[in-house]
């Protein structure tokens, strides 16, 4: 972060949470979900996973919907090659729609869109010499990097941190056919599995943020798409000073720093070998 931010943080003791509005990449956590995808492509792509699960029945069938999981064991345990071919036929002339009805996926839409504001995200790396970090986020090298301690008896947030999945995500949500996998689950299973895909997966375009979150949502009566959440002093570890911070800020994070038990404060210098050095400061 830059030295400025820094030093609110640390006076305030607060770290700002944001809904993703507030994120800079907008290939990041989706505003809309499945907006490309239309009813009609949705049910295709339901039947067509329907059909496969009645075809090539799974051994267990505890991972889906109530609903489906009962004509599947039918079909598995009970149903002649006649009458299997009797639902197929039922499910291409549209006699039976798998995908829920245009309700079900209207209703997500929905409930996405509402939720997006409410939801706050701190996002924080594992790393804290990645050299591109530095340039974007630390003010081109002048700003700082805090180290944050997961301490179990301060019962810490950051002990729910979650790392971000780079590459293709197991389910491809922003494909009809992504929805159809998701729409066979129970209800509870599809809800978490579209927040942990649609939350921690990014491009690998990204993969050098070697990023991890932790997502909550707005307290009561919040109405903003920022909030600062407190945090204790004793769960800031080490601060890494940027290679080209300026005295003043320098100065001002050593004169804070005395407020935080745990906490040790190291310089950074750019290496003849392209990589950072860090030295601490006594």
């Amino acid at each position: 972060m830059p030295a400025e931010i820094a030093k609110i943080i640390l006076k305030n003791k607060t770290l700002r949470w944001s809904s993703p509005l507030e994120f800079n990449d907008p290939f990041d956590i989706p505003r809309e979900i499945a907006v490309n995808i239309s009813h009609e492509t949705l049910k295709e792509a339901s039947a067509s996973k329907f059909i496969e699960l009645i075809e090539n029945p799974p051994e267990t069938t505890d991972h889906l919907d109530p609903r489906i999981k009962h004509l599947v064991d039918a079909t598995k345990h009970k149903a002649t090659p006649e009458m299997k071919e009797e639902l197929i036929r039922k499910i291409r002339a549209e006699e039976f729609d798998p995908s829920q009805g245009e309700n079900g996926l209207d209703m997500l839409r929905l409930m996405w869109r509402q939720m997006i504001p409410l939801f706050r995200i701190l996002c924080l790396s594992e790393r804290y010499d990645v050299i591109s970090m530095w340039l974007h986020y630390a003010d081109k090298y002048k700003g700082v990097v805090i180290e944050l301690l997961c301490d179990d008896n301060l019962d810490s947030a950051w002990l729910i941190a979650k790392a971000v999945k780079y590459g293709k995500p197991k389910l491809d949500l922003f494909d009809a056919s992504g929805w159809a996998e998701l729409l066979v689950l129970p209800h509870d299973d599809r809800l978490n599995m579209m927040y942990d895909t649609l939350m921690y997966s990014k491009s690998e375009d990204w993969k050098y943020e070697r990023e991890w979150r932790i997502t909550s949502t707005a307290k009561h009566g919040e109405t903003r798409t920022i909030s600062d959440y407190e945090f204790d002093s004793r769960e800031i570890g080490r601060i890494f000073l940027g290679p080209h911070i300026n005295k003043t800020d320098k100065t001002d994070l050593l004169d804070i720093i005395d407020e935080f038990p745990n906490s040790t404060v190291y310089e950074s210098n750019i290496g003849i070998g392209r990589n950072f050095t860090f030295t601490k400061i006594s």
